[in-house]
């Protein structure tokens, strides 16, 4: 769980999970395999430079929100939760990514066969912080 603190969220801001087999990792987003949630709430798969836009997604992180990811390896899905400061209820979303995975290495070999990672928070605007939690 991570906790947005403070500055200005950009749409390049998020959570999620990268797929990767190697620590650390490389800090060219566009050469990074994760599926993610941005601070719009869409959830999302990246297979380098390309971005997969999934239907599914989460109400809108905004400063003060916690965000949660859960990732099940063997049945490759992801859940997604914000908790909103204001109170309101959470907002949840699971999304399969492992048939997005599939359909973006038959065009692209180079996409991570196996299913490890690590959870990361991307911040692209200078100034925002965010709290690891629990």
């Amino acid at each position: 769980v991570v906790r947005f603190t403070g500055g200005g969220l950009t749409s390049a801001d998020g959570v999620g999970f990268i797929l990767s087999t190697q620590l650390p990792s490389t800090k060219n987003i566009q050469r990074i395999t994760s599926v993610f949630a941005n601070r719009t709430g869409r959830i999302c798969v990246r297979a380098n430079s390309e971005v997969v836009r999934s239907g599914v997604d989460i109400r809108p992180i905004e400063i003060g929100d916690m965000v949660s990811v859960i990732v099940d390896l063997e049945q490759s899905i992801a859940q997604f939760t914000v908790w909103a400061m204001d109170g309101t209820p959470p907002s949840t979303a699971i999304f399969d990514f492992g048939s997005a995975l599939k359909r973006l290495r038959l065009r692209m070999p180079m996409v991570p066969r196996r299913n490890c990672g690590y959870f990361a928070c991307v911040i692209k605007a200078a100034g925002v912080s965010v709290q690891l939690l629990s």
